[in-house]
């Protein structure tokens, strides 16, 4: 009732503050000399002006309110020669959205004459991804399910108001994509951070495009925003919502038809096909340039959350911060406590620095504001194969990230697991080489088999990549304290890391 009242007080007002606002040009021109003609924005008083455009705002009159915004904007930039070379994107014209599906218009996607237009110009981000569903734990055959295809479809009769006389906006461009395992931590920063921000950072897209993720109906997590935010000017949002037909009836809603729109198969830590490494024999492949710049986005996004959180922190050149990463459900490291008094007592060899040591224990409720301090003063994480160390991107450049495996001890190096794990952290790492990549590898004797996973396993056989990940592992002090020693030496020095033979920069643990 309030609303109704004020839109038809407003459709009164307007009027007459416009015939106000007729008046005092006249009499302002009147005024000039030589009677020229002025400008209401150079004469009129400011406060009237905003008072206009608010009450047009009020009115509901939406197709004014569009258009206005739509001259003050700044038109999104958009570049896709400079695109990765694993990414695939289509900048599609007059499409709109709606309850997460799209729907173009040109008359070449017409569904006549036979064949399939839609799927012949889309056919490549018509794919389905396996995913994990949130609930589920990724090792459990139960939680993997097949996305949906995107649902991609020509303009009809039946849709919406606003679809069948369409606004198109050239004020916004929406960049979609559809995350593959989007319940997981690790894989949205490998597989959508990273990607997204390396347009950013490429120059293919800029922060006048407006990010959008199909997340399959799911909200939006806080994590996502948190590290997306730095790659665009508008707020993050979810395709269901973007798309919906909830906010029609607000007189400030926004166009759900756009002159341009980006739709995109992002690169993936799991194209580009390596040989296994192999340091016992001193082979690790060349990846450099591979992979998402996942330490560069990272450091974009420490960048940016920094200023905009006012967080001040930074590593002292007179300490050694080292920080465990801990997990305490699984791939737990079984006697941290005692590794880190010794690690407290610990004095690094060949230098003057004083050790910091200490833990982390990453919750869902934990402030970014937290995790983003302690890391930007962290010289060495330590942690378990993990979503936890997805937040390793976010060290300063020449820091370094030492990740552990568990590993059986019949096989010397588990090329199915290297396959599979080298992917989200090694090899991206050492892509860049800004955050310094070191891996430890437990054998038997020093790890606990934390669970038997049913359905991945057979006949009772613990070889499984599943089983050798989920260890509990023992750390070796002596070994570690070695690996120390030698990141200590190095002192961020990049020449002096890619120097290193290929078994100091992956050892497998006594």
């Amino acid at each position: 009732m309030l609303q109704t009242s004020w839109a038809c007080l407003s459709r009164i007002l307007v009027p007459v503050l416009l015939l106000l606002l007729f008046v005092q040009w006249f009499l302002f021109s009147k005024e000039s000399a030589g009677g020229a003609l002025l400008s209401s924005s150079s004469k009129l008083p400011a406060t009237m002006s905003r008072l206009a455009a608010s009450f047009s705002t009020a009115s509901g009159w939406a197709s004014g309110s569009n258009e206005q915004e739509e001259k003050l904007c700044q038109r999104p930039q958009i570049d896709l020669s400079k695109l990765a070379p694993g990414t695939h994107c289509i900048l599609e014209e007059n499409a709109c959205l709606d309850q997460g599906r799209i729907i173009v218009s040109r008359e070449e996607l017409a569904p006549r004459g036979g064949g399939e237009p839609i799927r012949d110009k889309f056919g490549e981000l018509m794919i389905t991804m396996p995913y994990v569903h949130p609930d589920a734990a990724d090792n459990e055959r139960a939680g993997w399910q097949s996305r949906r295809e995107p649902i991609i479809r020509f303009r009809s009769s039946y849709d919406a108001p606003d679809i069948q006389d369409p606004h198109y906006s050239d004020c916004i461009v929406p960049l979609i994509w559809w995350p593959p395992w989007l319940g997981n931590f690790g894989e949205f920063y490998t597989n959508s951070v990273g990607p997204i921000g390396h347009l950013t950072l490429n120059g293919a897209i800029d922060r006048n495009v407006t990010l959008v993720p199909d997340l399959d109906g799911f909200e939006l997590q806080t994590y996502m925003s948190f590290f997306l935010e730095p790659f665009t000017n508008h707020p993050v949002q979810p395709l269901h919502v973007f798309s919906s037909r909830d906010k029609l009836d607000h007189p400030d809603a926004q166009s759900r038809c756009f002159e341009r729109m980006l739709l995109c198969r992002l690169e993936h830590t799991f194209d580009p096909q390596f040989p296994p490494n192999d340091p016992v024999n001193g082979f690790l492949p060349d990846v450099k340039g591979a992979f998402p710049p996942l330490a560069s986005v990272g450091q974009a996004i420490s960048k940016f959350q920094m200023e905009a959180l006012d967080i001040h922190s930074e590593r002292r050149p007179e300490i050694v911060k080292v920080t465990f990463l801990v997990r305490w459900k699984s791939r737990r490291f079984v006697n941290i406590d005692e590794i880190v008094d010794r690690c407290r007592a610990w004095r690094p060899r060949d230098s003057q620095q004083s050790p910091d040591c200490s833990t982390i224990d990453i919750t869902p409720d934990m402030p970014y504001s937290h995790i983003l301090e302690e890391f930007q003063k962290t010289d060495i994480l330590v942690a378990q194969h993990g979503s936890g160390l997805v937040n390793g991107w976010l060290l300063p450049a020449g820091a370094a990230m030492v990740e552990m495996h568990g590993s059986p001890p019949y096989q010397p190096w588990p090329a199915q697991r290297n396959l599979i794990y080298d992917r989200y952290y090694d090899w991206p790492a050492r892509s860049e080489n800004k955050i310094l990549y070191f891996q430890g590898l437990a054998s038997q004797a020093t790890s606990t088999l934390e669970t038997t996973v049913e359905g991945w396993l057979e006949d009772g056989h613990n070889e499984d990549i599943w089983s050798d990940r989920d260890m509990n592992i023992v750390i070796n002090w002596a070994w570690l304290e070695d690996l120390l020693n030698l990141i200590v030496s190095i002192n961020g020095s990049v020449p002096a890391y890619e120097a290193l033979p290929a078994d100091r920069v992956i050892q497998y643990m006594p």
